[in-house]
């Protein structure tokens, strides 16, 4: 006898109640759940499938996941019990257990409500009337507003020369929580769309506080596309031909919602995540840029509509018993840097005391110390091999670990749990730079789209770099592909190393304008915390960190296995993509492919170029019989037990539903070992066209 509760009917009941943004996508008419699983329709089939991979998902629980879990748990406790303790300076509303009416009351400026009174109304110039939000509830229908504007700078094909075959069909596919919006198909490499989307905004489980708001795994994903018409002949009848169409994945990048969230709205230019090389593609002749990456990229408006309530903090100022009298000091400092800049840019990031693990405040110096990076015996430990190991260690937000404060771990714990946000990775890579002898500060400012951020600054011979230790990126005032105009940050508050912090009070926020002489009396530019003009400096620092870091080395056995793993994994995912068509693996070519993707990681790390025209010489024997379709695929792996986001990108390919006669694939792994089980894995699947089948056919 069939169990009743393994019916999909129940499945369909039990998705409603824990999707309603997945349920929310049907139609009206369409979704009364059926009463016998026969009578299920398509579209609810759909969303049993997806329920069941999110299922999976969410329960492939690993040892990396369950050590971050129980480290979040820790801290929470001892946040718990620090405020029950003598660790925090009590106030008022600790010992007054009745409510207290407090009202603040708003500056007011007379000369701004007259000008405000008596200004021209002008019907043909209307002035743009700021949004109100309104209170967070399952009564108020939501929306993500997305406007997909242009693209920027996009591939195109390289079949032949100036011919109609080189001119592209782009699209982007805008993906939130189970639903989709699609633009329409424009060519060349700069393409205009200017199409706006509304998709549902669903609280989880209907709950629309601020915690669950900021813990919702939900991001906005984009996807680029280049549609194909592809004509093959029928082996029938020779005289039929079936034309069909393909979609080629170029390029994607997400937005996490706690993102919008923070922001209320993102706009702007957003590069794109692109592989180093698209078989088929490059940039356009008239393009400034030689590789399709970094200035590929979509300009995009996003918002909520109607706008959600604005993030407030979950826990009041708090003053530790422990260095009480300079975090007073120190609020009254930042009150008076606040004062003195103008409206525009008063609201930048500037901290001095940050919260710990243990649940206490400590000075943001002390976070910063010499620490020897691994050894060359282990691997390479230059700039740009650091700055690639830092960057391939998982990155995740706070907020995410449901603590309510943004906590800052210590580089030992971090390098341990293997995860940690921008903060853990700039000041390990600040760390390591230190214990080489260069001179290097943290910065703390905004980016986009993630918003507060953290980099790292060096400074020689007057040239500034601006280093992003959780994404690998460098930005140089002498660096012609990443110049500091490129960089991602939108503002700079404040800069830091192990003896003092600098609070940025220059009326602007472009990078390019900016002074960078942080530690030459400069005054005017950036504001010292220790010195005349602010506090007397203490006699001892005492860092947070150890002197020095334990590194364990992988071996050669676990880089083997994980290697031939990821291949097996990602063969046996394809070829249950394609379902019922047949897949011909070409051994071959994959052995090139490997070879082609231990280049691709020696680029990447700053050693020699692999050009194009080296990648093409690789493939020649190849490319005479074949037509190439393929895309070098990229991940930093910490936990060997999941391969989710290579997954992920391999059906973001579409690679499996392409059709020919006699067509073939291709797919090659190589992982390259860093220390500590972090690995850079590279996977290149690649699509062959049989060029003399298709030449054979009338």
């Amino acid at each position: 006898m069939r169990n009743f509760f393994s019916t999909d009917r129940l499945r369909l009941l039990q998705l409603r109640r824990e999707r309603p943004h997945e349920w929310s996508a049907l139609p009206p008419k369409a979704r009364s759940v059926p009463q016998r699983d026969t009578e299920i329709p398509i579209r609810m089939r759909e969303l049993l499938d997806r329920g069941a991979v999110a299922a999976d998902d969410e329960t492939d629980d690993t040892s990396q996941q369950s050590k971050i879990r129980a480290w979040a748990r820790q801290v929470l406790a001892r946040q718990q019990r620090a405020k029950t303790t003598s660790a925090f300076m009590l106030t008022t509303p600790d010992v007054v257990r009745e409510p207290l009416l407090e009202v603040e009351a708003a500056p007011f400026d007379a000369n701004a409500f007259l000008e405000k009174l008596f200004e021209p109304r002008r019907k043909l110039k209307p002035r743009v009337r700021a949004r109100k939000p309104e209170p967070a509830s399952s009564e108020v229908a939501r929306r993500v507003e997305i406007v997909v504007v242009e693209g920027v700078d996009l591939p195109v094909r390289t079949a032949v020369a100036g011919s109609a075959a080189a001119k592209t069909s782009l699209f982007v596919e805008v993906s939130f929580q189970g639903q989709s919006f699609t633009t329409d198909v424009k060519a060349g490499p700069n393409p205009i769309w200017n199409q706006r989307a509304q998709l549902p905004l669903t609280a989880p489980n209907g709950d629309w506080s601020q915690r669950a708001l900021m813990n919702m795994t939900a991001d906005l994903s984009f996807n680029l596309f280049d549609r194909k018409q592809i004509s093959t002949r029928d082996e029938r009848d020779t005289n039929v031909r079936t034309l069909r169409e393909e979609q080629s994945w170029l390029a994607s990048f997400t937005i996490p919602f706690n993102t919008l969230y923070r922001n209320g709205e993102v706009k702007g230019v957003f590069p794109l995540v692109m592989p180093p090389i698209l078989l088929g593609y490059a940039k356009d002749s008239r393009s400034t840029s030689r590789k399709l990456v970094p200035d590929a990229a979509l300009k995009l408006f996003i918002t909520i509509e109607p706008l959600l309530p604005p993030l407030k903090a979950d826990t009041r100022e708090r003053f530790t018993t422990k260095d009480a009298t300079m975090q007073q000091e120190a609020v009254r400092w930042k009150a008076a840097i606040k004062k003195a800049l103008p409206p525009t840019v008063a609201e930048r990031d500037v901290t001095i005391f940050a919260p710990t693990s243990t649940g206490d405040k400590a000075l943001v110096c002390r976070f910063v110390r010499p620490q020897p990076p691994p050894s060359p015996e282990m691997m390479p430990n230059d700039e740009r091999r650091l700055l690639r190991f830092v960057s391939h260690i998982p990155f995740i937000d706070d907020a995410a670990l449901g603590a309510h404060l943004d906590v800052w771990n210590t580089t030992q714990s971090f390098l341990e749990l293997l995860a940690g946000d921008a903060e853990e990775h700039a000041l390990l890579l600040c760390n390591f730079f230190l214990a080489k002898g260069k001179k290097a500060f943290v910065l703390l400012g905004t980016e986009l789209p993630d918003g507060d951020t953290a980099y790292v600054i060096t400074r020689e011979s007057g040239n500034v770099r601006l280093w992003n230790a959780h994404s690998g990126k460098v930005y140089s005032q002498g660096d012609a592909l990443s110049p500091l105009s490129a960089c991602p940050l939108t503002s700079v508050g404040c800069v830091f190393n192990d003896s003092n912090v600098w609070a940025n009070v220059q009326p602007t926020d472009k990078l390019t304008e900016m002074d960078w002489r942080i530690e030459d009396d400069n005054p005017k530019s950036w504001r010292p915390f220790f010195g005349a003009r602010g506090v007397a400096p203490p006699k001892v620092l005492q860092s947070v960190q150890s002197e020095t870091l334990d590194f364990t080395r992988i071996t050669e056995e676990y880089r083997a296995e994980l290697e031939r793993d990821v291949e097996d994994r990602l063969q046996k995912e394809f070829e249950e993509l394609r379902g019922h068509r047949p897949t011909d693996w070409n051994r071959s070519l994959a052995n090139t492919l490997k070879k082609l993707l231990k280049r691709f990681e020696e680029d990447a790390s700053g050693g020699q170029p692999l050009t194009e025209e080296q990648h093409a010489a690789q493939l020649d024997r190849v490319t005479a019989t074949f037509h190439l379709v393929g895309y070098p695929i990229h991940a930093a792996m910490a936990d060997a037990s999941t391969l989710q986001p290579l997954i992920a990108k391999l059906r973001h390919t579409n690679l499996y539903k392409s059709e020919s006669p006699k067509i073939q694939f291709a797919l090659s792994a190589y992982v390259h070992p860093m220390v500590n089980n972090i690995c850079s894995v590279w996977v290149y699947v690649a699509a062959l066209h049989d060029v003399r089948a298709a030449a054979s056919a009338p």
